[in-house]
C-alpha cells in the first residue's frame, strides 16, 4: 500500500511539472531552483535563474546569471553575474561578466561587455557595448554607448549616443548628446544637446550645452554653450558662448569671447581671414581686430566692379545745401605720403601699403569737416573720402557761378566802352598787344591811394583806363594818358569804397582788365 502511494505521488509531481514548467532547460547546481510556471527558459550554470518562478523565454548562461529574476521574460544574460539582480525586467540582453548586474525592472536593454550597465536599475532602451560602458547608469534611458567606459558615469542622462573609448565618460545627467571619438566629451557632466565628433572633441567641456564640435580636440575647453567649432583644435581655448569657429586652429589664442565668427587656419596665419560679431552684425576681413564704428572693416586694399550707397530721399530729413563749400575746400591741403612701417604697427596687426599714397591728413580734415572723420577705440583716425564728393560738387557750382558773374561783368564793360564810343576799330593796325600790359594796382586793397602801372607800344595813338563797378557801370575814365611805360595814381577821395574793375584801352581796344579794392 505504501509503495503504491509513493508511486502515485511521484507521478503527480511529474505531471505537475509538466503542466506548470514546460520546455525549460536547466543545467547546473540549483539552476532555476524556484521555477513554478515559467517556461521555455534555458538556465546554464550554478544558481542561474535561481529565484525565477514565472519568468519565461529567458536564457541565462553563467554562474549566478539572472539569479534574482522572478517574473522577467525574454531576457538573455550571458556571463557570470550577468543580470544578477533582475527581477521583473524583460527583453534585456546582457553579455559579459556582471553586465547589467543591478538591473531590476529595466526593459529592452542591450549590454555587451564586462560590467556594462552594471548599476542600471530601471533604465530602459539602452545599448551599451564595451567593458564598463554605462557602468553607473541607473535610470537613464534610450542611450547608446559604444566603447570601453563610454558613458561610464551616466546615471539619469537619456537619449545620448557615445562612441569611442571614454566618450562621454563623466556624463551624469546630460541628455540628447552625441559624442564620437576617443575621449570625446570625456569630462562633460550635465551638458545637453551637444555634438562632439573627433578624438578629444569637447574633452574638457563640463557643463556647456547646445555645442557642435567637429575635429580632433575641437572645443577642448571648459564651459561654453551654443558654440560651433569645425576643424582640428578649433575653439580649443575659448570658454565663451555662441561662437562659430571654422578651420584648423581657428580662434587660436582666443580664450573668452562671445558671439564671434572666426574663419581661420591658425597653423598658417594667426590673423583670421574673416572675423565677425553676431551681436552687432559687424565683419572684419584680414585683421584680428573688430571696430564697433564699422559694419565692414577691411585691413588692406579692396577691389569691386561697383558700389551702391543708400541715398533715397525717403530716408532723409533736415536737408540743407552745403554752405561756403569752396571756402572749405580751399582750407584743405591735398598731400602725398607714405605709411610708416614700424614694428609697433606691424605687431598691432594693421597692414599698411608701402607705395606712395595721395590723400588728406585726418587731423586737418577734422578741423574743417569733423563729421567726415572717425576715431577707433584704439585712437586711430579714419577719413570718409566719399563724404567729400557733395562738398566738391557745391564748390564747383560756386566756381561756375563766379565764372558766370565775371563773364557778365566783362560783357557790361564792353557795352559801357561801346556806349562811350571807344570801341571803334583802331586806324593804326600796328598795335602790338604782346608788348602792351596792364599791371595790378599797388597797394591792393588801397587805403588812401593806389598806383596803376601799364605799358604800351610807342606808336599807340590813344591810351585810356576805364573804371567800372561790379554792375558794369562806368565810374571813372582817364583818357589821353601817355604811351610807353606809364602809371596812374588814384586817390581815395576820387573813388568811393568798393570793389571795381579797371581796363586798359588802347586805340579803342580793351587790352586787359583787373580787379581793384578801395577801402
Amino acid at each position: 500500500m505504501k509503495s503504491t502511494t509513493y508511486i502515485v505521488s511521484s507521478l503527480l509531481i511529474i505531471v505537475s511539472n509538466m503542466l506548470f514548467a514546460q520546455s525549460n532547460t536547466l543545467y547546473g547546481t540549483r539552476a532555476g531552483a524556484s521555477l513554478t510556471t515559467g517556461s521555455h527558459n534555458v538556465f546554464i550554470g550554478n544558481h542561474t535563474g535561481h529565484e525565477n518562478t514565472t519568468g519565461s523565454s529567458n536564457t541565462f548562461n553563467g554562474g549566478l546569471a539572472g539569479y534574482n529574476n522572478i517574473t522577467g521574460n525574454y531576457n538573455s544574460f550571458n556571463g557570470s553575474f550577468a543580470g544578477y539582480k533582475n527581477t521583473t525586467g524583460g527583453f534585456n540582453t546582457f553579455n559579459g561578466s556582471s553586465a547589467g548586474y543591478d538591473n531590476t525592472t529595466g526593459d529592452s536593454n542591450t549590454f555587451c561587455g564586462s560590467f556594462t550597465g552594471y548599476n542600471n536599475t530601471t533604465g530602459n532602451y539602452n545599448t551599451f557595448n564595451g567593458s564598463s560602458a554605462g557602468y553607473n547608469n541607473t535610470t537613464g534611458h534610450s542611450n547608446l554607448f559604444n566603447g570601453h567606459a563610454a558613458g561610464h558615469q551616466n546615471t539619469t542622462g537619456h537619449s545620448n549616443t557615445f562612441n569611442g573609448r571614454y566618450a562621454g565618460y563623466s556624463n551624469t545627467k546630460g541628455f540628447h548628446n552625441t559624442y564620437s571619438g576617443h575621449n570625446a566629451g570625456n569630462t562633460s557632466r550635465t551638458g545637453n544637446f551637444n555634438t562632439f565628433i573627433g578624438s578629444y572633441a569637447g574633452n574638457k567641456n563640463g557643463s556647456g550645452s547646445s555645442n557642435t564640435f567637429v575635429g580632433v580636440s575641437a572645443g577642448d575647453s571648459d564651459a561654453g554653450s551654443g558654440n560651433t567649432y569645425l576643424g582640428r583644435a578649433s575653439g580649443s581655448e575659448n570658454i565663451g558662448d555662441n561662437n562659430v569657429f571654422i578651420g584648423n586652429d581657428a580662434g587660436i589664442n582666443v580664450t573668452n569671447v562671445d558671439n564671434k565668427l572666426y574663419i581661420q587656419h591658425g597653423g598658417i596665419n594667426r590673423t583670421p581671414l574673416i572675423l565677425g560679431d553676431f551681436a552687432t552684425g559687424n565683419i572684419a576681413l584680414g585683421t584680428p581686430y573688430m571696430y564697433n564704428q564699422y559694419r565692414l572693416y577691411i585691413d588692406g586694399d579692396a577691389y569691386t566692379t561697383g558700389l551702391w550707397l543708400r541715398s533715397d530721399k525717403k530716408f532723409k530729413k533736415d536737408i540743407t545745401t552745403i554752405p561756403n563749400a569752396l571756402k572749405a575746400i580751399n582750407a584743405l591741403e591735398g598731400v602725398t605720403y607714405q605709411f610708416k612701417q614700424t614694428d609697433k604697427i606691424k605687431k598691432s596687426g594693421i597692414q599698411l601699403p608701402v607705395k606712395q599714397q595721395y590723400g588728406l591728413i585726418a587731423q586737418e580734415l577734422e578741423k574743417v569737416f569733423p563729421d567726415l572723420v572717425k576715431e577707433s577705440q584704439d585712437g586711430y583716425k579714419a577719413v570718409n573720402y566719399q563724404g567729400l564728393i557733395p562738398v566738391l560738387i557745391e564748390a564747383i557750382k560756386e566756381i561756375n557761378q563766379e565764372k558766370s558773374e565775371l563773364k557778365e561783368e566783362i560783357r557790361n564793360i564792353k557795352k559801357a566802352i561801346e556806349e562811350n564810343d571807344i570801341s571803334h576799330k583802331p586806324t593804326n593796325t600796328d598795335i602790338n598787344e604782346n608788348t602792351a600790359q596792364l599791371y595790378q594796382n599797388i597797394p591792393n586793397p588801397a587805403i588812401s591811394e593806389t598806383i596803376i602801372k601799364y605799358t604800351t607800344s610807342p606808336n599807340t595813338r590813344s591810351t585810356s583806363i576805364f573804371i567800372f563797378d561790379l554792375n558794369g557801370r562806368q565810374v571813372k575814365v582817364f583818357q589821353n594818358l601817355k604811351s610807353g611805360n606809364g602809371e596812374l595814381m588814384i586817390s581815395k577821395n576820387k573813388i568811393p569804397k568798393g570793389l571795381y574793375h579797371y581796363s586798359l584801352v588802347l586805340d579803342g581796344k580793351i587790352i586787359d582788365t583787373k580787379k581793384m579794392i578801395i577801402q
